[in-house]
């Protein structure tokens, strides 16, 4: 199963979690409570390793655990650990891919992509590291493998990502400090309502990413095939 099958599977699981707990309100506080039990007893230590780890190999998307963490660390904590958390596994991506180059960074991320993102760093360079690491739609440990197949230096890779990082770690701990409280005490009118608003803004985040994907793959695939026409066309009327 292509990876893109599982995006698409886990965004189902996701907006069917959302229908659920739009008909039962309730378990909303209940999955909230458990979630935050569970960070705490992991506690700092256990929170930076789930976001290093997540950088690499990324099952559980950033966003929500970071959001999980300013929910129970507070956002000003959660944002200097999860800052930490994200920059120490961008790095070991980064050196994964300087020192065993791209047959094993192909194990973690599909080629495809993994040949869309080296064409944007190859133009844009620490631009797009910085933007990627804001934009949830570009997958987070991609960028630092192919900034590491790239021989970017590691200072312009290690700034861009902290430029990039700390307004998404900011963002997503705030959001999880500000309104974890909230939604644990809202009542059931006014969490359906925000429930439906995040069901429609996840999907079409969703709509909006696969989309993008596939316009990107045929622009670049296009002009690659576009560009190897031409050389053997070339070729032959040299030969003629």
């Amino acid at each position: 199963m292509s990876k893109d099958s599982w995006k698409f599977m886990v965004l189902v699981l996701i907006v069917g979690l959302i229908g659920i707990f739009y008909v039962r309100p309730e378990f909303v506080a209940m999955a909230l409570e458990f979630s935050r039990k569970v960070i705490e007893i992991l506690g700092m230590i256990g929170f930076f390793l789930i976001l290093l780890l997540q950088s690499i190999v990324s099952p559980i998307p950033s966003e929500a655990i970071l959001a999980l963490g300013g929910y129970t660390f507070g956002w000003v904590d959660a944002t200097f650990v999860g800052t930490m958390g994200l920059m120490a596994g961008a790095v070991l991506c980064y050196y994964i891919a300087v020192f065993f180059g791209r047959p094993i960074v192909e194990r973690f991320v599909e080629d495809e992509l993994l040949m869309k993102i080296d064409k944007y760093v190859e133009k844009w360079g620490a631009w797009i590291v910085a933007a990627g690491r804001m934009l949830p739609f570009i997958p987070f440990d991609a960028v630092s493998y192919a900034s590491g197949l790239s021989k970017m230096s590691l200072a312009t890779f290690l700034i861009s990502t902290f430029i990039g990082t700390v307004p998404r770690a900011i963002f997503y701990t705030y959001i999880g400090w500000e309104f974890g409280g909230y939604i644990n005490t809202a009542e059931e009118e006014k969490l359906r309502v925000i429930l439906l608003v995040l069901g429609l803004v996840i999907i079409t985040a969703g709509i909006i990413y696969f989309l993008f994907s596939k316009w990107s793959l045929s622009r670049i695939f296009g002009q690659r095939s576009n560009k190897g026409s031409r050389s053997l066309r070339r070729g032959e009327l040299e030969s003629l």
